[in-house]
């Protein structure tokens, strides 16, 4: 295959140079890797939306979050006003035979 005689459009990979139609890193000579730079990308971002998310408080929130859906949640307690109101009820019952 011929190699090319022009660099290919688009903005070049960082610290890499045009050589024998190929992108070439110009300290290590190692090809151009489209998917280990994408991962590289993906590692950056996802360490800094760790970061992010421990020092802007993401975890207390979400817990405070958590408690606040749990209480909500909870089947309703009987208190003595219910008992009180249970036994009012009882009064309006028809009353059963034995």
């Amino acid at each position: 295959m011929e190699p090319a005689r022009w660099a290919p459009r688009g903005r070049p990979p960082c610290d890499h140079k045009y050589k024998d139609g190929a992108w070439v890193h110009i300290v290590t000579g190692q090809p151009f890797d489209p998917i280990a730079h994408a991962h590289a990308g993906r590692m950056k971002k996802r360490t800094c939306m760790r970061k992010h998310y421990w020092d802007r408080g993401g975890r207390e929130r979400r817990l405070t979050r958590y408690v606040r859906k749990s209480q909500r949640n909870q089947p309703p307690q009987l208190t003595i006003d219910a008992f009180t109101a249970m036994d009012d009820m009882k009064l309006y019952l028809p009353k059963q035979r034995a």
